[in-house]
């Protein structure tokens, strides 16, 4: 059998098409196949089914139809090979010469740097759970307004510089030096000496679309010059294509018709927490062609909520250059007095923020004002 079609029968054969379609839509069982309301257009009547027996889903209102890869392409606006990638990544399946080697030398790929992430989720939690380890982080996150619901939503967890170290931990689990480094779970210095990347920091885990865990985000608790850090581009993650909440925000962001985008991960933790579900934030880096693409998989119109300074200024202009050429609506907003927006919804509440994101402008109306 051609390698090409060996792995298209391995992705099929442990892809559930059925969990893959429910992630998007609400299925119920009618005899031996499932039926819905059509994720690719507006209707009253479901008229979407999927049959797991055949591998197959049909949509007997706009017509769109086939297997689980045409469902991929169409829900999230991606070619034939993206799906492929996407779903060989979901089943495990390594894909060889398509780029997903780490090119570290470790000879950890993809998957393997996704089991990391994931352990190292469920490490992370576990240290921000502790009734010891993570007390001083748990205030942090109780001070600044957060409830444990949207911690427990979002995967908040806490590395530390002591008991609870990634290393000891990954040495009990059977998770080698070598796949953490690839990783970037840990680093080397110019001596030779292996050190943990995230130290003392609240940890956000940052997932792709699909809702695997490709990279970190660190804020500091103590007085460490870098407030924030970020995961290294690995053969998982690319700060430059991902954004951070996307996996929760792009249902909403089809329902409601609009993505928010703030700038930082507390920022999008508030606006979630306060009640709009379609915000997402960017990862430390001005707006990319990559992530403006994402979004169009889920919406067209988009509002770029940044700080009100100089570099809220910059990073609007930038935001406005990118998303246009690219046929998305942009619209932007501003924070009254120049505070944040978790700052602000504490202060103001939901509905005031409200108010904020339907008073946004158009993107050209704020280029020539």
């Amino acid at each position: 059998m051609h390698d090409f079609e060996l792995k298209k029968r391995q992705i099929t054969d442990r892809v559930d098409i059925v969990t893959i379609a429910s992630e998007h839509v609400r299925l119920k069982r009618t005899g031996k196949r499932f039926k819905g309301l059509c994720p690719f257009h507006s209707e009253k009547t479901p008229s979407f089914t999927v049959s797991p027996e055949l591998g197959i889903f049909k949509c007997f209102g706009c017509g769109k139809g086939v297997d689980v890869f045409s469902f991929v392409q169409h829900r999230e606006n991606v070619s034939f090979a993206e799906a492929f990638r996407m779903l060989a990544d979901r089943a495990g399946i390594e894909l060889g010469a398509s780029g997903s080697r780490s090119g570290g030398g470790t000879g950890a790929d993809r998957t393997d740097i996704a089991r990391a992430n994931d352990w190292a989720l469920q490490h992370f939690r576990r240290n921000l759970e502790s009734e010891t380890i993570g007390r001083t982080a748990r205030d942090y996150v109780r001070n600044r307004g957060f409830s444990e619901g949207i911690s427990q939503q979002f995967g908040l967890g806490l590395a530390t510089d002591g008991d609870g170290s990634v290393l000891q931990a990954a040495q009990r689990a059977n998770i080698s030096p070598a796949l953490l480094t690839a990783a970037d779970l840990i680093r080397q210095s110019e001596d030779g000496r292996q050190y943990e990347t995230f130290r003392n920091r609240l940890m956000f885990p940052i997932r792709d679309a699909t809702g695997r865990v490709v990279g970190f985000g660190g804020r500091t608790l103590g007085d460490d010059r870098a407030k924030y850090l970020n995961t290294r581009q690995t053969a998982l993650f690319d700060k430059g294509r991902g954004l951070y909440g996307i996996d929760q925000a792009r249902s909403a962001m089809g329902e409601r018709g609009r993505a928010v985008v703030v700038e930082g991960y507390t920022d999008c933790l508030a606006v979630v927490q306060a009640g709009f579900p379609e915000a997402v934030a960017t990862l430390g880096t001005a707006l990319t062609d990559a992530q403006v693409d994402l979004l169009r998989r889920y919406t067209d119109e988009v509002i770029f909520l940044f700080d009100s300074d100089d570099a809220g200024d910059a990073a609007a202009d930038r935001a406005i250059r990118v998303a246009l050429p690219r046929c998305i609506r942009a619209r932007l907003a501003r924070i009254p007095d120049g505070k944040d927006p978790d700052d602000y919804l504490l202060r103001a509440g939901p509905e005031a923020f409200s108010d904020v994101l339907n008073r946004a402008v158009d993107a050209l109306e704020f280029k020539w004002s």
